[in-house]
């Protein structure tokens, strides 16, 4: 679906595969909902490029709700529809945008916070921003993995890191 060769899809699984950042995934049992979060985000992300080509509502329906099942797995999944824009932005061939699947993304972001709110304490809109750099720390363990620790702490993570790779 992406026109990508299979070579350089064989060494994108290869590096998932041997980087040290996804034994959490496998190794650790809390870390089954990445896994799960994952699954979702490629599900959903598959109905997207269907909808890319059909534009039907019905797929974007479909997809918002495997994107609800996503953000509600695991929240750095909250980081899958800045990345679908950004897929549609780069991948579009003509100059009109469609803002549809905003819509319905932001819907669904609202309908996760106020899930997320009703079960969790007051104080977790400051856990939440205390967690916003998160993605920062992520993206520095994936593309630079040195200095990682077993478990994703964000104390165990160098920042540095993360904005090295990112720059």
């Amino acid at each position: 679906k992406l026109n990508t060769g299979k070579l350089f899809s064989f060494l994108l699984a290869a590096l998932f595969t041997v980087n040290p950042v996804t034994v959490n995934a496998v190794a650790w049992l809390p870390g089954r909902n990445d896994t799960l979060a994952a699954m979702f985000i490629l599900a959903s992300f598959l109905i997207f490029l269907e909808y890319l080509n059909r534009k039907k509502i019905y797929l974007l329906v479909l997809n918002s709700i495997l994107l609800l099942r996503a953000f509600l797995s695991k929240e750095t999944a909250l980081l899958a529809a800045p990345l679908f824009i950004a897929y549609s932005i780069m991948s579009s061939k003509n100059k009109k945008s469609d803002y549809t699947p905003i819509i319905f993304w932001i819907a669904v972001a609202l309908v996760w916070y106020f899930i997320r709110s009703a079960f969790i304490s007051q104080n977790a809109d400051a856990v939440f921003m205390e967690n916003i750099l998160y993605p920062v720390y992520a993206v520095g363990s994936i593309i630079l993995p040195f200095s990682s620790g077993v478990l994703p702490v964000m104390k165990d993570m160098p920042l540095l890191t993360g904005i090295a790779a990112l720059v």
